[in-house]
């Protein structure tokens, strides 16, 4: 039996961060879907002080390698007003497979199409937000999907 950290690889992530911009879009890095068939995308925020989270918005975006030529958002998960106590730290989660990339036909004029995608997460108009994303694959299409964890692990422990 495959171990979860073995199943799973963490491909993409944008760090927490307080925003100090109203509706403020972050960009992770490129996801290379030629290695793996299903890919989860995870975007959190936080309100400080005493707010609400009013927003959080999350789209993917068929680009190239190098992450340029993303003109078009293939797929968009947003979360509005957080009715809610401050402190509320709301999810946006999206599933993406790598047929989803082709089903969009945005990616034809791309150098590689239908292969790359990268995520991004875009704030409220609440100043002093914090949000983050972690983007994490699975299935690998040839060995352990850790084998492609591009996340600074210092350690897994296994028991």
């Amino acid at each position: 039996m495959e171990r979860l950290s073995e199943g799973l690889a963490v491909v993409a992530a944008i760090p927490p961060r307080v925003v100090t911009t109203a509706a403020q879009t972050r960009y992770s890095d490129v996801v290379d879907m030629s290695k793996f068939q299903q890919v989860i995308v995870i975007g959190q925020a936080r309100s400080a002080g005493t707010k609400q989270v009013k927003g959080l918005q999350v789209k993917l975006w068929n680009c190239d390698a190098s992450g340029t030529a993303a003109t078009t958002a293939f797929k968009i998960a947003a979360i509005t007003h957080v009715a809610a106590t401050a402190g509320q730290e709301p999810l946006v989660v999206v599933c993406v497979t790598s047929g989803d990339l082709r089903r969009a036909g945005y990616g034809p004029t791309l150098n590689a199409p239908y292969r790359y995608f990268k995520a991004s997460i875009t704030n409220s108009t609440n100043v002093r937000d914090s949000s983050s994303m972690v983007v994490l694959a699975g299935n690998a299409r040839f060995g352990p999907a850790s084998d492609w964890d591009n996340a600074d692990v210092k350690a897994i422990e296994t028991y």
